[in-house]
């Protein structure tokens, strides 16, 4: 009696999923699996395979996703600090000229005390 082939069986992402799920989560070899579902573990393996590509480039799209929310935060950020800095920068020049006018101020009083004394 020949043996007649069965059609060939397709599976989606999320089957292919489902059943590599039993490898990660419960620890069966594929060889296992393969028997299990009737695939030949080299499609198993070439799920496998391909499945961590494809879940490997989603994180990285993620993670891009996640880099450019950063960076923009980041930008906001840093325009916000270099406002602050330059209204820092500014208030300090003001204060140390002010500083100085006082100083300047201060010598010329000392300086008319000591004349008004050595002219008594």
């Amino acid at each position: 009696m020949d043996k007649l082939a069965e059609p060939r069986r397709r599976f989606g992402y999320h089957e292919k999923r489902a059943i590599l799920e039993e490898h990660f989560n419960l620890g069966l070899s594929l060889s296992i699996l393969s028997r299990k579902h009737q695939i030949h573990p080299v499609t198993l393996y070439s799920w496998k395979r391909s499945l961590s590509m494809t879940d490997n480039t989603i994180k990285s799209k993620d993670n891009m996703e996640e880099i450019l929310a950063e960076m923009e935060r980041l930008r906001k950020e840093n325009k916000h600090l270099a406002r602050a800095v330059s209204t820092l920068t500014v208030d300090k020049a003001i204060l140390t000229d002010a500083i100085e006018i006082l100083k300047k101020k201060s010598q010329q009083r000392a300086l008319l005390k000591q004349q008004m004394k050595s002219s008594k």
